[in-house]
């Protein structure tokens, strides 16, 4: 994250920056500003890199009053670089454009979601609850793979019909929600209104699974 936020500064010096490694604040809104701030997860996936597991990334969006307009996730093991503009498009690679799945039904479709770090009972009860919802709906799978960035590009990719979590921080959303965007698919709150990157609820899904 020093390394990331020395680069930026170095470019943009009159920016501002918010990192998971560095932000030690309680402020709900993360003290977010209206100023262009980027926001940086270093190591998306965190446990799957400690495991030796593939599915991990560095996440880096710039955000202007509080919507994003740069986005990249950087999967540097499997080497798949997923970038947005605003307004530009996303990418995977430079070249390949990211259009999200044309699945229409849950039968055939695959959800991903996480548990995240949280072992409060009620929270654990009530994951596992709407998880069982999501299982008996029914869908054709559901997946906990590990890293909030990568399972919202895999939505964006199309290799994902959904995923929904609560608990996440704006580091771990800011660039791929972007992504996303530009993709095609929709993201919002849980209960379906506007995205906010400081709610800690995301459902991001193709337009007829969403």
């Amino acid at each position: 994250e020093k390394l990331i936020k020395d680069i930026i500064y170095e470019a943009f010096p009159d920016h501002e920056f918010l990192g998971e490694e560095t932000y030690n604040g309680t402020s709900s809104c993360y003290d977010l500003s209206d100023r262009p701030t980027w926001v940086c997860d270093p190591v998306d996936g965190t446990a799957n890199f400690l495991h030796g597991i593939p599915w991990t990334c560095v996440s880096i969006g710039l955000v202007v009053k509080k919507q994003p307009v740069v986005g990249v996730v950087y999967n540097p093991v499997q080497e798949e670089l997923f970038t947005a503009i605003k307004g530009k498009g996303a990418f995977l690679n430079g070249s390949e454009r990211l259009v999200p799945s044309e699945v229409t039904a849950m039968t055939a479709a695959c959800i991903a979601t996480e548990f995240g770090s949280n072992r409060d009972p009620e929270v654990v009860r009530r994951k596992v609850q709407v998880m069982q919802s999501v299982v008996m709906s029914p869908v054709q799978a559901v997946r906990c793979l590990g890293s909030c960035a990568l399972n919202m590009c895999s939505v964006a990719a199309g290799r994902l019909e959904g995923y929904y979590e609560w608990g996440m921080h704006p580091w771990d959303v800011a660039a791929s929600w972007l992504v996303c965007s530009e993709a095609g698919a929709i993201v919002s709150d849980l209960d379906g209104e506007a995205f906010s990157i400081t709610s800690r609820r995301t459902l991001v899904a193709n337009q007829h699974i969403h």
